[in-house]
């Protein structure tokens, strides 16, 4: 998106268009010959990045400088800065050593892709059609239409993560009940998921017991889960349970464990870098070699704070 607020700011008019029929022609062919064009290119790449945002706060991630000019107009995560993996489950988590104001916390990434596509869709006025007034009036009918991209698609997400039945409309308040709880009681976000993964699939004291050990407060939680166990029995299958596994990691790349991978590679050992890699890249494999690098990080490994130089 930087690349077109650069010739904004210049009103190179001429280099604007040409950026975005190249815009056009590479990433959204099916636009061309439209009545619209350039407002449909706007509207395409919203419904691009408020499915990427959703999907990524799926797993917890948290980008680290989630400016207009580290946002892809081909709905791609780019230049993600000092970024990472929610660990404890906190709305308001921020790592990146520069954001002091919290303005790209885990909560807040949905209103910031609101507001870096309204900086893009600016650039773009020139090429809409009318006066200035009706230009105004058609990006913004387009903005106001983020959520309706957005919400669906967290509730679909929703549903595949806690193995609910597909478009379940307890998907969204299970969803955020549980987030309450993960809250309260400081439960690792991706051991979580993956624990009601794993007790979804194999209903027992046993994995009922280890999914409530994962919370500091195991009495709130097990309403909770009775009452998620109710809705989700209902709906299950194997193709479900399929989709919750393949919604909920086992592996992310943790803090410590990266920059354990990271001091080691400055050491000349580069083994851990492609251990580490091998299993990330393929997160939703339950496999011993996953399980041995997915364990959360003690008090001790904990990091709080990431630098772009990572």
């Amino acid at each position: 998106m930087g690349s077109f607020q650069f010739a904004a700011v210049h009103q190179d008019h001429a280099a604007l268009k040409a950026l975005a029929d190249y815009v056009i022609e590479r990433h959204y062919p099916e636009l061309k010959g439209l009545d619209s064009p350039y407002l449909a290119l706007f509207e395409a790449v919203l419904k691009r990045q408020a499915q990427l945002v959703a999907k990524w706060m799926s797993v917890g991630f948290i980008h680290g400088v989630m400016n207009t000019d580290n946002m892809s107009i081909a709905g791609e995560t780019i230049d993600y800065g000092p970024c990472a993996f929610m660990e404890a489950f906190d709305p308001q988590k921020v790592y990146s050593s520069i954001d002091e104001g919290r303005r790209y916390a885990f909560s807040n990434q949905p209103v910031i892709a609101q507001w870096n596509l309204a900086r893009f869709v600016e650039c773009l006025l020139p090429l809409l059609e009318g006066d200035q007034d009706a230009r105004i009036e058609q990006a913004t009918a387009v903005l106001r239409r983020f959520n309706d991209t957005f919400d669906p698609e967290w509730a679909r997400i929703s549903a595949d993560k806690l193995g609910l039945a597909e478009g379940s409309d307890q998907a969204e308040p299970m969803m955020a009940a549980l987030q309450a709880q993960m809250q309260q009681g400081r439960m690792d976000m991706t051991a979580t998921f993956d624990a009601l993964t794993r007790y979804a699939s194999e209903p027992s004291g046993e994995s009922r017991d280890a999914l409530l050990a994962l919370t500091q407060k195991p009495e709130a939680l097990a309403p909770w889960l009775d009452e998620w166990q109710g809705v989700q029995v209902a709906g299950q299958n194997a193709t479900r349970r399929q989709a919750m596994r393949q919604a909920n990691p086992v592996v992310i790349p943790r803090n410590h464990r990266v920059a354990e991978v990271i001091q080691a590679a400055l050491d000349g050992d580069f083994a851990p870098f492609h251990a580490l890699l091998a299993v990330v890249t393929r997160p939703f494999d339950d496999t011993p070699e996953a399980r041995e690098w997915a364990l959360p990080a003690s008090e001790q490994e904990q990091v709080l704070r990431t630098f772009c130089g990572t």
